[in-house]
């Protein structure tokens, strides 16, 4: 197996724009999703203080999840060695709907999510994937 070259720097700043446009995502369509649920928000509110949550803690683990993604992406793209941004785009595609877009309709199967809770995370696991690939073509 050959070494591989990653570039930290490229890898940190895709995932961080992904980050913002998944909180972008996530601020723009936050009505929805609690509806989707059928969650009042005095229901939500009651829920997170059941449930611990933290949210330093919550924004930890997402940017680790981005940025863990992103360095897969990254190393994905080293043995495809796009060169149009089609092909930055077409790879991301693949990998997303091959595993964030299949995790979340697993959610929607399995844990009889709504279906638009499903298109709502889904919806954000495509959008933020595409900005990873442009990122990382445009750099």
């Amino acid at each position: 197996m050959t070494a591989v070259y990653l570039n930290h720097t490229e890898i940190i700043i895709a995932s961080f724009i992904s980050f913002v446009v998944g909180g972008i995502w996530s601020g723009t369509f936050d009505t929805a999703w609690k509806n989707s649920l059928g969650l009042t928000e005095e229901q939500y509110q009651e829920k997170i203080k059941k449930t611990n949550f933290s949210l330093p803690r919550t924004l930890f683990l997402e940017m680790v999840t981005r940025v863990l993604r992103t360095y897969v992406f990254a190393i994905v793209l080293l043995y495809i060695n796009p060169i149009k941004l089609y092909d930055y785009l077409y790879v991301s595609m693949l990998l997303c709907f091959g595993f964030c877009v299949s995790e979340n309709l697993g959610a929607y199967i399995w844990e009889m999510m709504p279906f638009t809770f499903f298109l709502i995370n889904a919806g954000e696991a495509i959008v933020s994937q595409s900005v990873v690939a442009i990122v990382f073509y445009l750099i």
